[in-house]
């Protein structure tokens, strides 16, 4: 399978990776001082399953990798249109553009640059990020759900499962992605805690009073998707809380991890799109907004705002 990956941080380095090292033709889209190293010295990986090293191809320009079969979408959601038009040339009547981004309605923006009839939607469930130019190191999980936008089966779905198989990683194709987005928005948003506090999980989640404020971010988001028309299955709250005691103790989201670099954020992405949902659709979201408050004065200075 050929495949491009458009991101090459955390998610799509590792992810990418894993698929390079079992034999598809990977291309890496990246820029600056990790261009330069995927380029002279290839991708290395340092993952708590094991480190590995694969040698392939880097560009700065989408179109350089010519058709693809598949395309990685795992970029920031505010890059998500201008980055679909620089893919579009990669684009081909069999091309699937599978994002992995955060936040939800990433798949409808591609769409309709691309085609609706060529993305997929999906998300990630990893704790990764770029130690040094070149280098992604893994410290969690490892995995990514997926599947069409209208739910159906389709073979090109399952092909893309077991080209994750062959790569060592969890790819499960789902027959309900709307739930899983959601599921992952819920989680994003209340971990976005981390950020507001600069705290990992683990303080976070062992203090009472934070503790409910988390599970309250919890409930809020899963209203949210329950005005939104999605079916939430019973117990989802608790099952999100049980994920989140599950992380290492001093897991930070990416929100908190691009504040403190003084990195532009994706809070208008996700607790922001809490928050005006929640004024559209009547659902109180208090939680949420709080850490919106909190974190959006970062993504201003990151804007030169103010």
């Amino acid at each position: 399978m050929k495949i491009l990956v458009m991101g090459s941080g955390g998610v799509g380095g590792y992810f990418g990776g894993k698929l390079a090292k079992s034999g598809e033709e990977v291309t890496f889209v990246a820029r600056g001082e990790h261009l330069r190293a995927l380029q002279q010295k290839g991708l290395t990986v340092k993952s708590i399953e094991g480190d590995f090293h694969v040698a392939a191809r880097a560009v700065q320009e989408p179109a350089e990798a010519g058709p693809v079969d598949l395309v990685l979408f795992t970029l920031k959601s505010y890059d998500t249109e201008s980055a679909a038009a620089q893919v579009k040339p990669c684009v081909g009547p069999e091309t699937v553009v599978l994002t992995l981004q955060n936040g939800i309605g990433n798949a409808e923006k591609i769409g309709q640059i691309v085609g609706a009839d060529r993305v997929m939607a999906g998300a990630a469930y990893i704790v990764s990020g770029i130690e040094s130019p070149g280098v992604i190191s893994h410290a969690a999980a490892g995995r990514i759900v997926f599947g069409e936008p209208d739910g159906s089966d389709t073979p090109r779905g399952r092909s893309i499962a077991a080209a994750c198989q062959r790569g060592g990683f969890r790819g499960e194709f789902s027959l309900n992605v709307r739930k899983v987005l959601w599921e992952k928005f819920a989680l994003i948003c209340a971990q976005g805690m981390t950020a507001s506090t600069r705290l990992g999980i683990g303080r976070i989640r062992s203090c009472a009073e934070s503790r409910q404020m988390l599970r309250m971010a919890f409930e809020e988001v899963v209203a949210l998707a329950v005005a939104s028309g999605v079916e939430m299955q019973q117990g989802v709250v608790d099952w999100l809380m049980k994920v989140t005691d599950a992380l290492p103790p001093d897991t930070k989201t990416s929100l908190c991890h691009d504040l403190v670099q003084g990195k532009r954020i994706e809070v208008e992405a996700l607790q922001g799109t809490a928050v005006r949902l929640g004024q559209r659709y009547g659902v109180p979201t208090p939680m949420n907004f709080a850490i919106y408050a909190h974190v959006k004065p970062h993504d201003a200075a990151s804007h030169r705002v103010g």
